[in-house]
This record gives structure tokens, sequence and C-alpha cells, in this order.
């Protein structure tokens, strides 16, 4: 249990200024250049919010922070050059 939190967590703790895939589904979608995440709410209600610049405009993921226990549905981010 303790590894499927750190991993939930992990999405918010992104690199300013590297660029990013969205992993979600078993699909990578190009996001951008990180610029910032934040969480709102609390509990089995938060929220995360990651912010990117792609093709210099300003693009945001929104979802839920801990939702199944099976990551059903998440999505998390992998690094690019």
């Amino acid at each position: 249990m303790e590894s499927v939190l750190k991993s939930r967590y992990s999405r918010a703790q992104l690199k300013e200024g590297c660029k990013y895939y969205q992993v979600k589904d078993n699909q990578r979608t190009f996001v951008g250049t990180f610029v910032r995440s934040y969480s709102m709410g609390s509990g089995d209600g938060m929220t995360i919010h990651a912010e990117f610049l792609r093709k210099g405009k300003p693009y945001r993921v929104d979802e839920e922070m801990w939702g199944y226990v099976d990551g059903h549905g998440l999505s998390w981010y992998e690094e690019t050059d």
C-alpha cells in the first residue's frame, strides 16, 4: 500500500523545466514542459493539477489524486529529452 501512495504522490513531484509524457491507460501523450503542480481539497476528494507549456501555450492536467487502489484511470509522467 505504501508504494501505491508514494507513486500517486510522485505525480506532484515533477522537475520544473523538464519535458514529460503523460501515461494513462497504456497511452503516452506529450504534455510539454513542466511549470508547476498543486493539489486542492483533502482526503478522498483531493485533486491534483499539473501545468505545462506545450507549443508555447499553457496546458493543464486535472485529475483525482487517489482514485482506485489498482490505479485504474490515473496517470503518471515519464521524463523525455
